[in-house]
């Protein structure tokens, strides 16, 4: 289980860095801990087709669902998906 930094609520583990915010405070989802990459099974395999924003960043068009992982397509392709830029780094 993955406790939540608002230390009120746990998450499964395979939850964590999957572009998705379980937790109320979005510490599953946090750049520091997920380093840019987006999870099926966190922390062993990586979601070879989508990457998060990083430094903090988010995606500037959230989908319907919530997701906060890009695909790999909007990554260096000269339009600033992410709200801070770092796709574009």
């Amino acid at each position: 289980m993955f406790q939540c930094k608002d230390q009120e609520h746990c998450i499964r583990q395979e939850l964590v860095c999957d572009g998705f915010e379980q937790c109320r405070d979005g510490s599953d989802e946090d750049s520091s801990l997920c380093d840019g990459d987006c999870y099926w099974r966190y922390p062993n395999t990586v979601n070879p087709f989508s990457k998060a924003c990083t430094n903090g960043g988010k995606p500037k068009d959230i989908d319907q669902y919530g997701n906060l992982c890009l695909a790999l397509t909007k990554f260096c392709d000269t339009v600033e998906d992410c709200d801070n830029g770092s796709d574009e780094l």
